[in-house]
């Protein structure tokens, strides 16, 4: 189907299987990135303290998967951007970590409003 925007996954990846897991992110607010070889959303917090919770939540699970993102914080707002750098492109450890990131973000109450139209946070100069 022309439009459609497929995902780019890493060498050795079941893209069949990933291709699902990555629908149901994308249905969640997900966007993959300009190259189609990445995850990312901006998460709203009600308070500075529950943003802070969120990162360092999910600051133990990339140690314990051994996975990192690209993590952005403004205020109440923080932005993850994941992909996989050897292999590159969008790889199983991605989709876990996203799927993390919605798991941890429901559990600290973010909202679900407009924060899924922002890539990143804005930067405060």
């Amino acid at each position: 189907m022309a439009g459609i925007v497929q995902p780019r996954f890493s060498e050795g990846e079941d893209g069949n299987r990933l291709m699902a897991e990555t629908a149901a992110l994308l249905e969640s607010k997900w966007a993959l990135d300009e190259t189609q070889q990445g995850l990312e959303k901006t998460f709203n917090f009600p308070t500075y303290a529950k943003a802070l919770d969120f990162i360092l939540l999910i600051g133990v699970g990339t140690k314990l998967y051994n996975h990192h993102p690209d993590l952005r914080n403004s205020y109440k707002s923080v932005f993850y951007h994941w992909t996989t750098h050897k292999p590159r492109g969008l790889s199983s450890k991605d989709i876990h970590m996203a799927q993390l990131c919605d798991d941890k973000a429901n559990l600290l109450g973010h909202s679900t409003g407009s924060e899924t139209l922002q890539k990143s946070p804005t930067s405060v100069a």
